[in-house]
This record gives C-alpha cells, structure tokens and sequence, in this order.
C-alpha cells in the first residue's frame, strides 16, 4: 500500500467573502492616512511576525492563531487543511521560525478596501519525527511581499504570501461542488495545492453504502492523455484516513502526486471497494477546473506541501 509516507519519497512535501487584493489598485496620499483610514504600520508588522510564528507552531493549537490572523477563502482553506495533514501525521511535528526582516512598504486601495504590504525575510523549519522511522527537518523559506487586508483600526490579516518564491494565493486552486456520487459513496473534491514540488488534492468522502467500504491504491492515479499517445499513469500516495470507511460516516484526506506543468490533459482517479467486492472508480478530468498552473521552476527543499 503506499499510505502518505513522511520519510522516504514524500511527495506531499507535506471564509468568508473578503475583497481580493488583485487587481488595479492605487497608493494612499499621506493626507488619507492622516484623515482616519487607521493605517497603523506597527501592528502590519506586528501581523506579519505574529503570521511567521503561528505557522510554526501550528500542530500547537491545531491552527488556531494562524486561522485567525488569515483573512479570504484561499487561506483560511490551506490553514484548514494543513491542519488535516498534521493530525494524520503518525508521530510528532514541531517548527521554529527565525525572521531577519520586516518592513512596511506601502498601502493601497482595492475594491474599497484598504490593503498593505510588508516584504518579508523569513523561514520556518519544521522538525518531523515519525512513530516508525528517522527525524528529519524541512525548511520553507518566506522571504518577498506579505498582502495584507485592513480588517479595523491597527488590525490586519494577511491574504497573501510568499513561501519558497512562490505566491500562495497563486498555488491554490479552490472548487466548488465538485463531487461524484456511484453506489452510495460521496468523492468530493474541495481544493488543490500546487505547492512546489508537489500537487496534493483534498478531499472528502462519505459513505452511505451499509458496509465497509476499503481505498484502493493501486487504482490512484493521476492520468496523463496526450495527443496520439497512451494514457500515461502516475502514481500517487494518499492519507490513511481514507484507507477504510464504515457506513454512515465521512472522512477528510489528501491525496499527492508529482507537481505538473499543466492541467490540460489530466484527469484525478481514485476507487473503493464495497463491502460486496464491487469497484467503484471516481475520475475527476482537472483540464477545464484547474483554472491556473503556477510556475514550476523553483526548487524548495522537498517537504510536506502544507
């Protein structure tokens, strides 16, 4: 079985409707910081460091302080599913952050909201020790802009970041009610991660079939159709909370693959075995849902992608 596995080949390497900051947007005049917009370029900073902490410290409070100083569905979605990942975790997860700047570089106005940003130089180590098996540590690195969303006077969350040279809100890709249904089960599919080096699919599952329901790995697979050539299957490894399902109950999971270029082309497959002996495949094609491939051509320390 090729359970989501933390040493070795580890390929997961591993709320509300906010105004986005992309977009035309336009500086504030000194006079309209004077004139009560509330700007405070202490507490943006003090946003930015209290951001960089949360986040190594996360496995803490199960994400906690980080998901309240996070603002718009993109993030507060990978805060959430970050969360998923370290409690399957078989073992233990600590980080330390170490920050070497951060400075206030401007504020503007976007779909009258006010926003600001703070270019960041940082990183958070994560030490990770499994039940049965070497600790090791993984690095991501925050150095570049921090977007931040005023949400009240001297208060502000962030919206954006920059880890291991890549913007998070680019590398996030969200869903909406994308599930299929066959014989009882309930695959859906709620987000993807293009965090390099590695794509990682979250999803749920529920079963209503009156038995016990059992993944099978050997039929996940990423599937890779080219213009006159043979589908080409990748291999995939998924969290152990998808491994069995009794009826009448739910689970959350990830699956993960290698990081790919494009989405034109693939199509997510993944199957359960009933309780009777019956297959039943759940293929989810990504060419006209993936809306957006980032870059593939920084090269982080391989890592969990959350």
């Amino acid at each position: 079985m090729r359970r989501l596995a933390f040493s070795g080949l580890v390929l997961l390497a591993a709320t509300s409707c906010s105004p986005s900051l992309k977009g035309a947007s336009q500086p504030l005049a000194q006079e309209q910081v004077g004139a009560g917009l509330g700007l405070d370029v202490a507490s943006a900073r003090r946003t930015a460091l209290d951001f960089v902490n949360a986040y190594a410290h996360t496995t803490e409070d199960d994400g906690g302080r980080l998901s309240a100083l996070v603002v718009g569905p993109k993030l507060t979605t990978w805060v959430h599913w970050m969360t998923v990942q370290n409690q399957q975790f078989d073992g233990t997860i600590s980080g330390v952050a170490e920050v070497r700047s951060v400075a206030f570089v401007d504020s503007f106005l976007v779909q009258n909201a006010v926003g600001g940003q703070v270019n960041l130089g940082a990183s958070v180590t994560f030490t990770y020790d499994p039940a049965d098996g070497q600790a090791f540590d993984r690095t991501r690195i925050m150095d570049g802009p921090l977007t931040l969303l005023q949400t009240g006077t001297a208060e502000w969350r962030v919206v954006d970041a920059t880890r291991d040279g890549q913007s998070m809100d680019d590398g996030i890709q969200l869903f909406q009610d994308l599930s299929v249904a066959s014989h009882g089960v309930t695959v859906s599919l709620h987000s993807l991660f293009m965090f390099t080096p590695a794509w990682q699919f979250n999803i749920t599952v529920v079963n209503r079939t009156g038995g016990l329901i059992r993944f099978e790995p050997d039929r996940l697979g990423l599937f890779v159709r080219r213009q006159g050539a043979p589908a080409e299957h990748t291999h995939g490894v998924y969290t152990q909370a998808l491994d069995a399902l009794p009826s009448g109950f739910d689970a959350e999971g990830l699956v993960g693959f290698p990081q790919q270029d494009e989405a034109k082309g693939r199509t997510l497959s993944l199957a359960y075995r009933l309780a009777g002996g019956r297959h039943v495949r759940f293929d989810f094609p990504l060419g006209d849902v993936v809306t957006q491939v980032p870059p593939t051509g920084s090269e982080p320390s391989p890592g969990p992608t959350s």
